[in-house]
């Protein structure tokens, strides 16, 4: 149940911006449904018929535990200076975290097989090809005024503390405007979101290739199609994650990837280069400027900004509020280093200056857990690259294995890069169910190395005896106790 209910959710993934219904002013979407679901296929594996469980000894999952309980000590700051909206504040965030990631204590310390994670991924690959093109066609409505070239916004958390706006019966998808050219978004709420999935696929379409000269699938027209939609995406959403996200997976690649495989590397560039012309020349001929001059535009001014010259940030560009936003979340942490002002609590400060959150995961963590927090954070980051590292590098002395597994065990580095670069530069998402779900790509596959090749492991068993025999025992002797008793009762 619990693999049918992941592959479930690799549909479901998309519809983050619709509710379901709400309740106060947080948004259930079915992806809520499907992880709760999940944590209870697990409690009735446990408890009802009593399975055992092996869990990894895996370090990754003690830095996780360590960051998850920094969440309660952080409420130390709040309790003592007795500011009720504090508290109040506290416990709601808390409480909103951990049932966020409740499917996420399942999912990391039970083996989970590298065959489901290739199914979730293919299915993706597959779906991606629909939502890449909408994307595509939403630049055309947009300009042409068509239909369906915005989707309404109807999760309320998404509007929380006035973040995405007051008037969520009126939302729609956020995207820039750049003379006659909107920025992509698809199903998702904004550009970046689009990116970041797209740099995930890009991941399993173009790593596998360098290492292996294989694409994912059977058929040459599928791989070119889904590849082609990959890159036109990733240029037609405009996103510094996108261009960041590129940029790091290429060099990873050109640092830790055999000399051999290099050649594989400059084939896959030069495949892009056809697809870049045709959505420059697409892009050009309604707008005044290309794809190329805008992407240069708009990286050079960042730099110019980054390095303390004049610079003229282009109008809607966000990276020099998101640059205040890290400084500014940073002072607090300096002023509150041990445990954090408190979880979900900094913006309260007056050293945030009225940021409503923090623009960065890595500045929250820091800013409302403290170092505390940070080690369990960064410390699950640190022994994610140490882990993937190895596998990379060591792979040819690794035998004996399946090879699907391998394969996931050699991608690990590549998505570590994506998930440092999305959940800890570019993004806040510490309460996001995606989040987490999507570390189940990395530490699954190790999970399953440790438990199947390594049996470095301990057998957890929740009860002793399983409830349905409990139930069962108890019934008959209630009915032997009665039938007894109406024995004694005939015969007196």
């Amino acid at each position: 149940m619990i693999n049918f209910l992941i592959i479930l959710y690799s549909i479901t993934y998309f519809f983050d911006i619709f509710q379901l219904f709400a309740i106060g002013s947080t948004g259930i979407t079915i992806n809520d449904f499907l992880t709760f679901f999940i944590v209870v296929a697990f409690l009735v594996r446990a408890v009802w018929y009593g399975e055992e469980f092996k869990i990894p000894k895996n370090p990754i999952l003690i830095f996780f535990l360590l960051f998850c309980f920094s969440t309660f000590i952080s409420g130390v700051g709040p309790l003592l200076r007795g500011n009720p909206v504090e508290i109040t504040q506290f416990f709601k965030t808390t409480a909103h975290f951990h049932q966020t990631i409740l499917f996420a204590y399942v999912l990391f310390f039970i083996r989970i097989d590298s065959a489901i994670i290739w199914k979730f991924v293919r299915i993706w690959l597959v779906l991606s090809l629909s939502i890449n093109i909408f994307g595509a066609y939403q630049i055309v409505a947009r300009f042409f005024d068509l239909p369906f070239a915005w989707l309404d916004v109807s999760n309320m958390s998404m509007f929380a503390r006035g973040l995405l706006g007051s008037d969520e019966d009126s939302y729609v998808q956020l995207s820039l405007q750049f003379g006659n050219f909107f920025r992509a978004t698809s199903i998702f709420s904004e550009p970046s979101a689009l990116a970041g999935f797209n740099n995930l696929l890009f991941i399993f379409m173009f790593i596998p290739y360098i290492q292996t000269k294989k694409f994912l699938f059977k058929k040459p027209i599928m791989n070119f199609f889904v590849l082609f939609w990959i890159i036109v995406s990733l240029i037609i959403s405009f996103s510094l994650t996108g261009i960041l996200g590129v940029a790091f997976v290429l060099g990873t690649a050109l640092i830790f990837e055999k000399y051999s495989n290099l050649s594989n590397f400059f084939k896959s560039l030069l495949y892009s280069l056809p697809v870049i012309f045709i959505v420059e020349f697409a892009i050009q001929s309604y707008n005044d400027q290309g794809m190329i001059s805008l992407i240069w535009t708009r990286v050079s001014s960042i730099f110019m900004f980054l390095l303390g010259g004049k610079s003229t940030l282009l109008s809607g560009e966000s990276f020099g509020d998101r640059f205040t936003n890290m400084m500014d979340y940073f002072t607090v942490w300096l002023h509150y280093p041990i445990f954090g002002y408190g979880f979900g609590c900094a913006y309260m400060t007056e050293y945030a200056r009225n940021w409503v959150f923090s623009d960065t995961t890595i500045m929250q963590v820091l800013s409302e857990l403290g170092i505390v927090g940070f080690i369990g954070f960064f410390g699950m980051l640190l022994k994610l690259f140490a882990q993937t590292i190895h596998f990379n590098l060591k792979h040819r002395q690794i035998t004996d294995i399946d090879p699907e597994l391998l394969k996931l065990l050699r991608l690990g580095l590549y998505l570590t890069v994506y998930y440092f670069i999305n959940s800890y530069i570019t993004a806040n998402q510490i309460i996001q169910i995606h989040t987490y779900f999507l570390l189940l790509f990395i530490i699954a596959p190790i999970n399953q190395y440790i438990i199947d090749y390594k049996k470095n492991y301990f057998v957890f068993r929740a009860v002793k005896i399983p409830l349905r025999d409990r139930i069962r025992m108890n019934l008959s002797s209630y009915i032997e106790n009665e039938t007894r008793e109406k024995a004694r009762k005939i015969s007196s």
